[in-house]
């Protein structure tokens, strides 16, 4: 950036880290903040605080960036900054579509200076209703998630008691039956094992969680730290979600899963099909658990070295942080 602007973040804010938008917005911040005057606050717990209102008067900020799902109570809220600031560009990132059914004439009428959304899909949505948006992908930690040695997996899986003679095939997410995950349960059998791991951040589905188990799957429901060692210790990672309500357009945990260079078989959701082909390392199935279990075989029989990895080193935070500084000063100087 050419100019110092000063910029205003509201998100979600807890102590866990194992959510895509919080991890996205906290990462952001942390790389904004060795250059830039950022202030990173809880959006939804400080509306009726005066003290925020006041914070936010005293530090007069350039850039007010609103990282929550497009709601009619996000875009009255992204408004009424407008007209607290008065100078303040209002951005909003919209990771998945509006939740606001049937009445697009709200989009419109409180529509913010723009939209950053993770897939062209959904940026056309905005831009074909009048939005000012741009599309910029979410980033992922290639120093943390990174590929480890035969040795190292053998010990990670003895510390997470997964088996060392199984296929094991992983899923990272929200325990909801929206994200298509009871296909997990029909992929058990003498090779292969697969394991989920859920988030703590939304409500866990314990019907869902209790037949994953008694299906055999491997199943985490606390705050793991160290998430990339599950990533690590995986021979496959997949992406069943078909329903666009339940994950980002861009799914953080299938970047993560492709830093650590191993292979992913993904419905072709969101910009996952904007940004990867099928080859021997990504595989796209059609969401049933026949495909799954096909794609899954070849990727087992296949002998082609895996290079996942390199498809997403441009992913890396400080380039996807360098966009965003740009973004912040075209909106700046209304350029954009």
């Amino acid at each position: 950036m050419n100019t110092p602007i000063k910029i205003y973040m509201l998100g979600n804010i807890n102590h866990y880290l194992d959510e895509a938008q919080k991890n996205i917005t906290n990462r952001l911040f942390k790389e904004l903040a060795e250059k830039h005057d950022v202030t990173y606050k809880n959006a939804k717990e400080n509306l009726f605080n005066l003290n925020f209102w006041k914070h936010i008067s005293e530090f007069n900020p350039d850039i007010i960036h609103v990282f929550l799902r497009p709601t009619t109570f996000v875009l009255l809220y992204a408004k009424l900054f407008k007209l607290y600031t008065k100078k303040a560009k209002i951005i909003i990132s919209a990771f998945q579509p509006p939740q606001i059914p049937y009445n697009t004439t709200i989009i419109k009428i409180l529509k913010p200076d723009l939209y950053i959304t993770i897939s062209n899909e959904l940026s056309n949505y905005f831009k074909n209703l009048g939005c000012n948006t741009i599309t910029l992908y979410c980033g992922v930690d290639v120093q943390k998630f990174k590929p480890v040695t035969k040795d190292k997996k053998i010990k990670l899986r003895k510390k997470y008691g997964i088996p060392q003679n199984k296929y094991i095939i992983l899923h990272v997410g929200h325990a909801t039956k929206g994200r298509n995950l009871l296909i997990l349960k029909n992929l058990l059998d003498d090779k292969i094992q697969p394991v989920f791991v859920s988030s703590k951040s939304f409500n866990i589905e314990k019907s869902l969680v209790k037949e994953l188990k008694q299906s055999g799957c491997i199943t985490f429901c606390d705050y793991i730290e160290n998430i990339e060692e599950l990533y690590q210790l995986s021979d496959c990672y997949i992406c069943p979600t078909i329903n666009e309500s339940n994950s980002i357009a861009l799914p953080l945990s299938v970047l993560e899963a492709m830093a650590c260079n191993i292979p992913v078989v993904a419905t072709r959701f969101g910009a996952l099909s904007e940004l990867f082909k099928d080859d021997g390392s990504f595989l796209f199935f059609n969401g049933t658990t026949e495909d799954l279990a096909e794609k899954i075989q070849l990727i087992m029989k296949s002998h082609r070295t895996v290079a996942n990895r390199d498809k997403v080193l441009k992913f890396d935070w400080k380039n996807v942080t360098k966009k965003l500084e740009d973004i912040y000063q075209a909106v700046h100087s209304n350029g954009l």
